[in-house]
């Protein structure tokens, strides 16, 4: 049975101070509203995404270790987590908020707050790209440029950004042949990308991985083959309803163990620029081994659904 923190416990808000929600003066509001859930906050901002991982991973087994940022801020507090054994409280902070959303734990930080009563620990997997941990959504290929230029602006604000980053990358990308085995067994894979799933969401809101779950033990792939421009644009609305695996173009399969070699781009300029993005992020160049890591986290979200 998931367990249900006691109120009147310790809990450690750790904030991204260049988050969305820090600079929106949401820290106080968030802080107030766990203190009414019974909790006896403390506050510690991080220097760096590596100091906001070592705050993580110096908390005590069991603590409860409350992560305001976006999804990057929260891919770092897992790592600490991870090797602290200290549970995670994911509070959304940032643009996309994707993990948080599909966790139902929902896109507004101090909503989120005044629900933790209701929430309860669960022991979620992650995995390892070359060994490097998270906990979302890992994407090489189109995907991947796209969350690249995404990060780069930085005068859009809010979700928009992703559709900024996506149709600055279709502009160039011209498809690629991902060399591709799932547990072993090779997979063709030519066209857009290759996602990889711990958690189903990612670009602010899109459903990619629809079937995933994330205490199952598998990874879930979901391949994009060869689509035209204008084809993937009009594929867009069922990507954010997560209805798109029964397009032509989908391969969705499972496994524990992923490799990806290097990537052979059909567009010159972007040869040995393709790398894998987790949640949010850069992790890896390729050849890449990714490995699934079996309840790997405690994370205080509502019930799985």
């Amino acid at each position: 049975m998931p367990e249900v923190p006691p109120a009147g416990v310790s809990l450690l808000l750790v904030v991204n101070p260049n988050s969305r929600a820090a600079r929106k003066g949401r820290v106080a509001p968030v802080r107030q509203a766990l203190v009414t859930q019974g909790y006896d906050v403390e506050v510690a901002t991080s220097q760096s995404g590596a100091d906001l991982e070592h705050i993580v991973a110096a908390s005590q087994p069991g603590q409860i270790v409350a992560a305001l940022g976006g999804d990057g801020t929260i891919a770092l507090a897992a790592r600490g987590a991870y090797r602290s054994g200290a549970i995670l409280l994911p509070l959304p902070g940032g643009r996309g908020n994707d993990l948080c959303d599909w966790l139902g734990i929902g896109t507004d930080p101090v909503v989120a707050a005044r629900r933790v009563s209701a929430y309860t620990v669960q022991q979620l997997d992650a995995a390892t790209a070359n060994g490097e941990l998270f906990i979302g959504v890992a994407t090489i290929g189109f995907d991947s440029l796209a969350n690249r230029y995404a990060n780069e602006m930085r005068v859009i604000k809010g979700k928009s950004v992703y559709i900024a980053g996506g149709a600055k990358a279709l502009a160039k990308w011209r498809g690629a042949e991902f060399p591709l085995r799932i547990d072993g067994e090779e997979v063709d894979a030519r066209g857009m990308s290759v996602t990889i799933g711990n958690s189903g969401q990612y670009g602010g809101g899109i459903k990619i991985c629809p079937r995933a779950v994330m205490d199952d033990g598998l990874l879930d792939v979901l391949v994009a083959g060869e689509v035209s421009k204008p084809g993937y644009v009009a594929m867009l609305p069922k990507l954010q309803a997560g209805t798109h695996l029964d397009h032509p173009q989908v391969r969705y399969l499972r496994g524990r163990r992923i490799e990806i070699g290097v990537p052979q781009s059909t567009n010159p300029k972007l040869q040995g620029e393709i790398v894998l993005y987790a949640d949010g992020d850069p992790v890896a160049s390729p050849p890449i081994t990714i490995e699934v890591v079996p309840r790997a986290v405690r994370v205080l979200a509502p019930p799985a659904r």
